[in-house]
């Protein structure tokens, strides 16, 4: 008796430390909506705001990316505030590079010194 009862409590704790971890990720899953697009050597005043696009990104690493009436498929990982981005869509993968703090996700499609490398910055839902 005294086994089974040993037995049946390892087995709760070992559910409670696999499901109650959770994952870093897990506080970055969501929604985020496009607050503006430009080219980073365009002024401020040249933000594209007009576009209707959105990423979600799940806590396992993937996502999605919406645009162009397009979904496309989305890895991610982050490490600390920086953040690495990979879409791929009909075996095309575009790699974006940038921040996410403070629930605004900055990414970059290429050097983000280079003046036509555009920036997309997006807000949490």
């Amino acid at each position: 008796m005294k086994k089974v009862v040993f037995c049946s409590i390892l087995f709760v704790l070992s559910l409670f430390i696999i499901t109650g971890c959770g994952s870093d990720l897990d506080k970055y899953a969501g929604t985020y909506k496009l607050e503006y697009s430009k080219f980073v050597g365009d002024p401020e005043t040249e933000k594209n705001t007009n576009d209707v696009e959105e990423i979600i990104l799940n806590a396992d690493g993937t996502g999605k990316s919406t645009r162009d009436g397009l979904n496309i498929t989305v890895e991610w990982k982050i490490d600390g505030e920086n953040i690495t981005l990979i879409e791929n869509y009909a075996g095309i993968k575009l790699d974006y590079n940038g921040t996410l703090k403070d629930n605004k996700l900055d990414l970059f499609n290429g050097d983000k010194t280079n003046d036509l490398t555009m920036e997309k910055v997006y807000i949490k839902e």
